[in-house]
């Protein structure tokens, strides 16, 4: 009996070791996977304020300028989150509404006629562009490998 009892002494110490490293396994993957989904949680951020703000741009008559701070504010953090691509998209989407924005702004009348055409096919470009992401996805492609689903494991 003492025999099993001094095995079962033994034992205890790397027994408890085991278990220790257990936990600190199951700690580390669930702190690394809580990390993770607050990163996603702020990309998707971000990716809402840009698909909202397309919408706005290529939809209604005016961007009012609350809507360009509400996605400034949003993306500003980008940088830190995304790589180089999303951030020249999203340059790329602020530079385009933003001039069609100040197309819309300039009187038709009080330009020379050629410039009134000139003024209608850039805006119909950005117009045309602006709604290809939002009804295209084409927005969505940018995003799409930082938001995917599969990275979280």
């Amino acid at each position: 009996m003492r025999y099993y009892i001094e095995i079962l002494a033994a034992l205890l110490t790397p027994t408890i070791a085991v278990i220790t490293t257990y936990i600190a396994v199951r700690q580390y993957r669930s702190n690394r996977l809580k990390q993770r989904l607050e990163l996603y949680d702020r990309r998707l951020a971000v990716y809402n304020a840009t698909m909202k703000f397309i919408r706005i741009a290529a939809y209604h008559n005016k961007i009012e300028d609350k809507d360009v701070d509400e996605f400034l504010v949003a993306t500003e953090a980008a940088t830190f989150l995304f790589g180089r691509d999303v951030n020249n998209y999203l340059t790329t989407v602020y530079a385009r509404a933003t001039h069609l924005q100040s197309l819309r702004n300039v009187n038709p009348h009080d330009i020379p006629i050629e410039m009134a055409k000139k003024r209608m096919r850039d805006m119909n470009e950005r117009q045309d562009w602006l709604s290809d992401q939002q009804a295209e996805e084409l927005g969505s492609k940018v995003f799409l490998k930082y938001l995917s689903l599969n990275r979280l494991r």
